[in-house]
């Protein structure tokens, strides 16, 4: 029965070694294979969309652009939306490689970036177009313009068909 303590503590040795290299493999493996930023773009706008159909204002979960990618309002056709009811607006990634452009029918957005760009939106719905122009002019925010989006509302959702109107504007993450 001598030297049994010595023994009791190597197994504690080896404890602490293991705890040790566990710690070690969680601060490496995110440096190894750093995690997807966020989910798919229309995914996350459509899930919001939906949420705000009715009526509100929302944020996505974050999201990627991909290079090249488009999202256009008639992606959420599948959702019940016509592709009048939806205006998209670059906002705070106005001065970068991010465009958005409205015709009298339909708007999108536009990664022409080379590499994925993370970011959210924020997604304001009402009832009508008249509506969410009064709206967007009462909402202030430091980051991105809306004065621009007001002038797409009335390109698309004057029809009574276009109804709720909704904006999707990007922000930063």
């Amino acid at each position: 029965m001598v030297n049994q303590k010595g023994q009791a503590f190597s197994v504690f040795e080896l404890m602490i070694a293991a705890i040790v290299a566990i710690a070690i493999l969680f601060v490496l493996l995110p440096l190894v294979a750093p995690p997807e930023i966020g989910g798919n773009a229309k995914t996350e706008i459509a899930s919001t969309l939906t949420n705000v159909e009715t009526g509100g204002f929302s944020r996505t979960r974050e999201f990627t652009l991909t290079p090249n990618e488009i999202v256009s309002s008639s992606n959420f056709d599948d959702k019940g939306f016509d592709a009048t009811q939806i205006v998209f607006n670059e906002g705070e990634f106005v001065d970068t490689k991010i465009l958005s452009a409205t015709s009298a029918t339909s708007s999108y957005i536009q990664s022409t970036s080379k590499t994925n760009t993370p970011a959210k939106a924020m997604v304001y719905c009402s009832s009508t177009g008249e509506v969410l122009d009064t709206e967007i002019g009462l909402i202030v925010t430091e980051t991105a313009d809306l004065a621009d989006i007001k002038e797409d509302i009335k390109k698309l959702c004057t029809d009574n068909d276009a109804q709720p109107c909704c904006a999707v504007v990007l922000v930063k993450k």
